[in-house]
């Protein structure tokens, strides 16, 4: 059984939203692989930050936004870059 299945893709490549759309999970996020909503009702939430998404945004979107405090970005460049 799946509790809660987090998308990493998006509408990137070789994306799953065909899953998403059966919804699988009783809980369904979406985060990092496309900074934007996926457009099905069938995913619940949304992370994000108040860059991408501010809290005054116009974007329209089906999901609930979860918001972390500084950035959904998880990439640190090596120190000899």
């Amino acid at each position: 059984q799946i509790d809660i299945l987090v998308d990493l893709t998006g509408h990137t490549a070789g994306n799953r939203l065909d899953v998403l759309a059966l919804k699988p999970a009783p809980v369904q996020v979406s985060w990092i692989g496309y900074p934007n909503t996926c457009g099905l009702p069938t995913v619940d939430y949304r992370i994000t930050d108040p860059i991408a998404d501010p809290e005054d945004t116009k974007q329209l979107f089906v999901e609930e936004l979860v918001r972390l405090p500084e950035t959904f970005l998880c990439y640190t460049p090596p120190q000899d870059c």
